[in-house]
């Protein structure tokens, strides 16, 4: 869990551990923003929002015999390399008529690179508690202290 406290602090805890962090400023360098207006998709017929282009669970567009995938999607799944090739594998197989199924993405593992890191497999917790084929259970995944982690920040590196 993560908490922001006054004075430029964020406080973390997992378990029973906690620690406190000072800071100066947070910086979110995150999110992509399709680039879509150079397509000209109004002229193709192909629906697209501010998230991306439109697509169902075949990856097909607005237009029947246009399809999309990668970044450019409006869709949940992660923008992520991984992701685009998985739909490039699967588009690949649904275009030469090994697959007639739709779309089910795999759990994709998505991290986000700070220190400590911060990491999510499969969906979000929200959506499982909205679907009874999903249990949550809290897992101690800890290995070290914050002990070890205060010494690693608070270390004057200059």
């Amino acid at each position: 869990m993560l908490q922001l406290l006054p004075k430029h602090k964020l406080a973390m805890r997992f378990n029973q551990l906690t620690a406190t962090l000072a800071f100066d400023k947070v910086i979110n360098a995150s999110g992509r923003v399709p680039e879509i207006n150079a397509l000209k998709l109004d002229n193709a017929g192909v629906e697209y929002s501010n998230r991306g282009i439109k697509v169902d669970k075949y990856l097909t567009t607005s237009a029947n015999n246009i399809y999309a995938m990668g970044d450019i999607v409006d869709k949940t799944a992660p923008a992520l390399t991984s992701t685009a090739q998985f739909e490039a594998d699967y588009l690949s197989a649904l275009l030469t008529n090994k697959t007639t199924e739709p779309l089910r993405y795999p759990v994709i593992g998505t991290v986000t690179f700070t220190f400590p890191q911060l990491a999510q497999a499969g969906i979000s917790i929200d959506k499982a508690k909205e679907d009874s084929n999903y249990s949550i259970k809290d897992i101690d995944i800890t290995q070290g202290d914050f002990f070890m982690l205060e010494q690693m920040i608070t270390h004057d590196y200059h």
